[in-house]
């Protein structure tokens, strides 16, 4: 249980707010904002780095729900025992 949870801690940190802090990195040497600097890149960069974040965010959002349902699942006392 423990591992799941540093295992998604993680994978947010380096998988899902990557993106948005290289873009605000990328803004503020350029002198605009985190959306102009996504704006001012190539259609295919754009297109890349869209896909990228929107499946990271998605397989993270999947990943929490199945981490919660399983937590829910083994915190509920069971009859019997």
């Amino acid at each position: 249980m423990v591992t799941n949870a540093v295992y998604l801690v993680m994978y947010g940190v380096f998988r899902v707010s990557i993106v948005p802090w290289i873009l605000h990195v990328f803004g503020t040497q350029t002198g605009h904002s985190s959306m102009e600097a996504f704006l001012k890149l190539r259609m295919s960069c754009r297109v890349g780095t869209a896909t990228i974040g929107i499946l990271n965010s998605i397989w993270f959002i999947f990943g929490i729900r199945k981490f919660v349902r399983r937590y829910q699942r083994n915190a509920t006392p069971r009859k019997g025992m």
